[in-house]
């Protein structure tokens, strides 16, 4: 074997073994996603037995704490960050009353913004995807 057909065959593995990787990673990210989605609907659970303790059960969030819990979501989902959400997603997803989802999403200081299709994305995930280039879509 030539030296060339080493070096072709030396990059052929080594784009095999990228691909693999690649294919892992987004496994992985997936797997990522729905683990978190299951933490945050076990915190919910928990928060409304807590919550159940002698309060009413619709006490208002504390300041922030829907855009955090909005922010956490799009954090741990690959998709949400590319594709965006609706506003009913977000709400089923982050047990956060609609109304509430709703004026985050269109408070301008939130940093949302609407995608069209009544989906919403974040502008540091719209930003971030512009100085890289899209990403591939998560299946």
């Amino acid at each position: 074997m030539d030296r060339k057909q080493l070096i072709q065959q030396t990059l052929g593995t080594i784009w095999e073994s990228i691909e693999h990787l690649k294919s892992e990673q987004e496994r992985i990210v997936v797997e990522i996603s729905e683990k978190s989605q299951l933490l945050d609907q076990w915190q919910r659970e928990l928060n409304g037995l807590e919550k159940g303790k002698g309060k009413s059960s619709h006490e208002r969030l504390p300041k922030g704490e829907p855009l955090r819990r909005i922010n956490a979501l799009y954090e741990n989902d690959p998709r949400a960050q590319h594709d965006g959400l609706t506003i009913k997603e977000i709400e089923k997803r982050s047990g956060i009353g609609w109304t509430t989802v709703r004026n985050v999403v269109h408070g301008e200081k939130n940093g949302f913004a609407d995608i069209g299709g009544s989906r919403w994305r974040r502008t540091s995930d719209i930003d971030k995807e512009k100085k890289r280039g899209p990403l591939k879509a998560v299946s």
